[in-house]
Formats: C-alpha cells, sequence, structure tokens
C-alpha cells in the first residue's frame, strides 16, 4: 500500500490546497504584466493541449480546448491586455465549461513550492517544510473545550511526509476527550495522506477510504487506514465534522469517506464539491501555473463521489451555528449517560452557557441601575452602559447579561451572578453560582 501511495504521489505530484476562490492560496509570484495576442494564443494552445493529454474527462477536455480556440478566435479575449485578466477570465470560462472547481490557470514566475524539478528531491521537501511550517501545516487550534471535548480546527491536509509529527502530536493531545470535534469550515484541501494519517486514530483494524482513478495510467489507487499509529486509538470517541460551502476537495474526501463509514456525523453546510485529484503544472516560458484534475475519487461503499453536488451533512445548520451545535449535541448526549452527580451538573453548566450565548439576551440600559449597590464584599455598578463587579480588591470584570437578573461573570467562565428581587420587585441579593453546583450570597446594603 505505502508503494502505490508513493507511486501516486511521484507519478502526479500533489493533491493542490485548493481554494474557492482562483489564485488566493495558490500563487507563485506572478507579476501582473502586459501580454501580447500571441501570448494569449501560446497559453490557450497550452492549456487545451494539458487538458486532452490529461483531465479526467476526455470529451470535456476536448470541447473546452475548442471552446477556449474559437473565444481566441473570436476576439473575446482581445480586451484582456494583462496577465491577472486573461488567467481569471480562462480560469471562469474552464469551470463554466467543466463545472470543476479544480480548474484555474494563474500568473506564476516559478514552480509550485516544493516542485522544482531542477532541484534535488531534498531540497523540495525542504521548501515545502518551510512553507508548510507558516500556517503550522493547517492545524490552526487543537483545545479541549469544556466537558472535556476536543476540539481540532484543520485548516489544511498537508503532506505526511513533512506535517506527521505535528497530525501526531495533535492526535495524541485529543486522544482522552470525551468526544472529538473537527472543524473543517475553512479547509480548501490538501493531500490524501493526511486523511489517511488522521482517520487511521479512528479505526480499530485496517479500513479501505478511498480510491482514486487515474486517466493518464488508467489506474486505480486504493487509501486504506494504517495498520499502526503512533499514541492511542479513538476508535471509540464521539466524532463530529464541522463543515462549509468552503470546505473543498481533501476536506470533502475526509468528510465524505467519513460519513459513508458510518464513523462520524457532519454538522453544517454542504461542501463544495471538487472530488477531482488536481496537480499544477508549471510553464516556465508563458509563466503560469495550470491546475489540472487528472481523475476523480471512487468511494468503496457509494462506488461514486461528491463532485459537483458537495457533501451533505447529516444536520444541516449555518456554517456560523455548526459548533455550537455540535457541542450541544455532545453535551446531549453525555448529560444522558453521566452517572456522577457533580460532573452532571457541570455537564448542564456548559450546556445552558451554550444556549445562552445564542440568544445573546440584552437588558435595557435603563434598568442596569437596578443592580448597583454594594453587597457586602461585592460591588456592582454601571459603567458606560455596561454592568460592572468587583469583589474586594479583585480586578473589576464585566457582567454579561443571560437572562433576566442572570449575568455571567466575564473573566471566569465557571462563575455566574444571580440577582433576586423582593415582592414589590426591588433587588435586594446577590447570590453567586459556580459550576460545580456551590453557592454564596450577600445581601444589598441599604
Amino acid at each position: 500500500m505505502k508503494q502505490l501511495i508513493l507511486l501516486l504521489i511521484l507519478t502526479f505530484g500533489l493533491i493542490a490546497l485548493t481554494p474557492i476562490v482562483h489564485g488566493q492560496a495558490m500563487s507563485q509570484g506572478g507579476v501582473n504584466r502586459k501580454i501580447s495576442a500571441s501570448e494569449r494564443g501560446a497559453i490557450v494552445d497550452s492549456v487545451g493541449a494539458l487538458l486532452k493529454r490529461m483531465y479526467v474527462y476526455p470529451d470535456k477536455a476536448k470541447a473546452t480546448d475548442e471552446l477556449l480556440k474559437q473565444n481566441l478566435k473570436s476576439g473575446k479575449y482581445d480586451a484582456l491586455d494583462s496577465i491577472y485578466a486573461f488567467a481569471d477570465r480562462l480560469t471562469d470560462d474552464l469551470r463554466a465549461a467543466t463545472h470543476d472547481g479544480h480548474l484555474w490557470v494563474e500568473p506564476a514566475d516559478r514552480p509550485p513550492v516544493g516542485r522544482d524539478d531542477s532541484l534535488k528531491p531534498g531540497e523540495r521537501r525542504r521548501l515545502r517544510f518551510e512553507s508548510g511550517k507558516n500556517s503550522n501545516f493547517g492545524f490552526a487550534k487543537v483545545e479541549i473545550l469544556p466537558g472535556n471535548i476536543g476540539l481540532l480546527d484543520l485548516r489544511g491536509f498537508f503532506e505526511a511526509d513533512i506535517a506527521a509529527p505535528t497530525a501526531i502530536a495533535a492526535m495524541n493531545f485529543l486522544a482522552h476527550t470525551q468526544a472529538l470535534i473537527i472543524d473543517l469550515r475553512q479547509n480548501g484541501g490538501g493531500d490524501p495522506t493526511m486523511i489517511q494519517l488522521i482517520s487511521s486514530y479512528f479505526f480499530d483494524s485496517t479500513v479501505h477510504l478511498n480510491s482514486f482513478y487515474s486517466r493518464v495510467t488508467d489506474s486505480i489507487t486504493q487509501f486504506w487506514t494504517q495498520i499502526q499509529v503512533i499514541g492511542p486509538r479513538m476508535s471509540g470517541t464521539p466524532l463530529y465534522l464541522l463543515t462549509s460551502q468552503n470546505s473543498f476537495s481533501a476536506a470533502e474526501e475526509f468528510a465524505y469517506n467519513l460519513k459513508n463509514l458510518h464513523r462520524a456525523r457532519l454538522v453544517g453546510e454542504t461542501t463544495g464539491g471538487g472530488a477531482h485529484p488536481n496537480d499544477l503544472i508549471h510553464f516556465p516560458s508563458l509563466r503560469i501555473n495550470v491546475s489540472v484534475a487528472w481523475g476523480r475519487a471512487i468511494n468503496p461503499i457509494t462506488g461514486t463521489n461528491w463532485e459537483g453536488t458537495g457533501v451533505t451533512p447529516d444536520i444541516a445548520v449555518s456554517a456560523y451555528r455548526a459548533l455550537d451545535v455540535a457541542r450541544m449535541m455532545i453535551l446531549d448526549s453525555l448529560i444522558k449517560i453521566e452517572p456522577d452527580s457533580l460532573n452532571l451538573l457541570q455537564l448542564n453548566w456548559w450546556h445552558s452557557a451554550i444556549q445562552y450565548d445564542t440568544l445573546q439576551y440584552s437588558v435595557p440600559a435603563e434598568k442596569l441601575a437596578d443592580y448597583a449597590g454594594q453587597y457586602g464584599p461585592r460591588k456592582i455598578w454601571v459603567e458606560n452602559g455596561t454592568l460592572w463587579y468587583q469583589r474586594d480588591t479583585n480586578p473589576k470584570t464585566r457582567l454579561i447579561p443571560l437572562e433576566a437578573d442572570l449575568f455571567q461573570h466575564a473573566a471566569n467562565q465557571y462563575f455566574r451572578v444571580k440577582f433576586v428581587r423582593d415582592d414589590k420587585g426591588q433587588v435586594v441579593e446577590l447570590v453567586g453560582i459556580y459550576a460545580q453546583g456551590r453557592q454564596d450570597s450577600n445581601l444589598k446594603e441599604k
């Protein structure tokens, strides 16, 4: 299996970290230079020839080549005298003809990072590593949320040969969580070897994840989970994936694989719909890169892929709300099975915290003065339209309204303040409420 994966990478290169918007992330230093009619013609010829040689669907490649040449001949490109404008127009035409987000043209004065064939393999790998480490190889955030819920914010799937240590460290950090959320909402894609590595932590035995058909070699390469991983597996850990319209390419494969294996629940939006592995081809004389999709994904369960349709979530919500919804679902399930009363109190606390945050309750400014006063060692006052709290000489802190007479301590998520009113509606007492169930109170001084 490792030999097959290596062959795939060496033959076709790496599946690019693909932006939805052309050129945002893939630019290789192209200058917005003026181009002549002959340069436009040479670029059209080169793009068309590349499509006919490599694009996964030969009939579409032929039709798209003819379309570009007809546009050139009819003068539709005559006014595009800058390389950026021309590259953008060609990208639009390629995608309109094929509906394939893995096709684009971009100005580039040099080959993609780590892909210069004039360099030795070790130097190419070093350049890929140096480029990847600037974004921590896509691992934007790894943290433990309240309730021992793991969160991995993953912005890209970098090649395992350079990013495996970072991935392994992240997975080991998250190994003992009650449930795990992987955030793919800002993940534009990447390399299948990282999908393979991360997925391997979620199964006890080897599992067939995905296959790629290559038009160039007319062959199929399979990807399976690894036999061994470094650190504990999380085969029994509930897994949730957050998706958005911007989740694309390899991010979609990861979600599609785990959804069809019934190993993860997807929360969010339908993804971008790009299932074709692609390669960036550099044309040094034309100073451009062209992304071409050379194959298609074949899921072993569905027999197809998500090209053009995207991956549909199990729970459809806006990308903005996806994290809160996933956390609520996890906490709901943990509350149902938690036998310890103290742990149950805290799970309910965090559950309510998310609900309160979603509601975003507000108190009219003229009502805030009701709470102001001295409550034993605690002082409450209004400053610039906000309620403030201070105990003894501790730092002052804002109070965030959660519901009528209930506030969250802005600096301590484990502490809330409840105000008690008498039968006339006057505030007479302050009750401090703690996540572990303890309470203390002070009467309002007259």
